[in-house]
C-alpha cells in the first residue's frame, strides 16, 4: 500500500488489492476492481459498482462521493493523475442506521465514456466528505439487461 501526499496536505491511499478486511474512510482510497468477464453480449451487459458492507456509526451524518477511471496501462493505479469521472455518492442524515448497507451505481455508460470496455481492471476512488464510517469492500457485477 502507497500513501500520496497531496498538495493541500491530505494523504490519499493507494491500494494494490481492498482486502477482506473493512476500512475507515478517512482519506481518499483509491483501488484498482477487476471486471468480470461477461457471460452475455456488449449490449445485453450491465455494469454494476457495488461498494460493499458500508458502516456508518448512530451519530451524525455521512457523505462519500465515488469516482471511476481508466488504468494507466503501465503504472497501475498510481499512474492515475485524477480521481476519474463521477460515478455518485451516498449522502446520510441523521436518519435510522443500518448495519452493513450496498451501494449500487449503474456503471455501463461511464465505462463506455473514459473507453474501459476493454480493460481488466477499472481504478475506482473513494473520497469521504463528511463523517465517519467505513467499507468493506468495493466490486463491480455484470448482470444481463432486461
Amino acid at each position: 500500500m502507497a500513501s500520496v501526499v497531496q498538495e493541500n496536505g491530505s494523504s490519499d491511499q493507494v491500494l494494490n488489492e481492498f482486502g477482506s478486511d473493512p476500512r475507515q474512510l478517512n482519506c481518499t482510497i483509491r483501488v484498482p476492481v477487476p471486471r468480470p468477464k461477461s457471460e452475455f453480449s456488449e449490449e445485453e451487459t450491465v455494469e454494476i459498482l457495488r461498494v460493499i458492507d458500508i458502516d456508518i456509526p448512530n451519530t451524525g451524518s455521512a457523505r462519500f462521493d465515488v469516482y471511476v477511471a481508466k488504468p494507466d496501462d503501465k503504472q497501475g493505479v498510481e499512474g492515475c493523475s485524477d480521481l476519474g469521472e463521477y460515478a455518485g455518492c451516498l449522502i446520510e442524515l441523521n436518519q435510522r442506521r443500518f448495519k452493513e448497507r450496498t451501494m449500487s451505481l449503474g456503471i455501463t455508460n461511464l465505462v463506455k465514456r473514459i473507453g474501459g470496455e476493454n480493460c481488466e481492471k477499472l481504478i475506482v476512488s473513494l473520497v469521504p466528505r463528511d463523517g465517519e464510517l467505513s467499507i468493506g469492500g468495493v466490486r463491480i457485477d455484470q448482470i444481463q439487461a432486461q
